[in-house]
């Protein structure tokens, strides 16, 4: 039996060895995928990271160009009403012109084809500018504003209230919301 035995040792000594050759083998095999994941596990971070910066990157240059757009559509508004405001001041006079015309020719013109022609090229005129937002302020029986008249003259007269818009001299215009030019008028105190 003892013969046996030292038989058996040196099987048992092999295998024990072979396992332990495989055990650290193995050991060695899970230490470096161990090492490897951590280091995949890091990059991903990193990638991770990268790409949530990358997010907020893309979500501060969308609002910031959705802010520009927005910016430059109302500045192209206001260009756009500063630049027909400029247009009709301009062309105001040319309107007031036409109505002293009108009302100084009344009856007098002995060519009625071309009176009428004349108040229709008016009546076209005024329609192309009301359609740009352009109205003519009412000021006779109202009270004076400074924010939208010009007192030109100043009357004494008791059959009006004070501060009463008596006569207007010039027409005063609004486009859209905003004030051309003002009315020259007369006021009673």
């Amino acid at each position: 039996m003892t013969e046996e035995k030292d038989q058996l040792t040196p099987k048992k000594t092999k295998e024990a060895k072979e396992k332990e050759k495989h055990i650290k083998e193995l050991k060695s095999k899970l230490s470096k995928a161990v090492s490897e994941f951590e280091i995949k596990e890091q990059e991903y971070k990193t990638e991770c990271d990268a790409k949530s910066e990358l997010f907020d990157r893309y979500q501060r240059l969308a609002a910031e160009y959705d802010n520009y757009k927005k910016r430059t559509t109302r500045e192209k508004e206001v260009l756009y009403s500063d630049a027909t405001a400029d247009v009709i001041k301009e062309i105001l006079p040319v309107l007031d012109n036409f109505e002293r015309a009108l009302s100084a020719a009344g009856s007098d013109i002995k060519d009625e084809a071309l009176m009428m022609g004349i108040e229709m090229i008016f009546k076209q005129f005024w329609e192309i500018l009301l359609k740009m937002g352009l109205s003519r302020m009412q000021c006779v029986g109202e009270k004076f504003d400074p924010n939208l008249h010009n007192a030109v003259m100043h009357v004494e007269d008791e059959r009006y209230g004070e501060n009463e818009v008596i006569e207007e001299l010039q027409a005063g215009y609004i486009l859209k919301d905003r004030i051309v030019r003002h009315s020259y008028v007369k006021v009673a105190n």
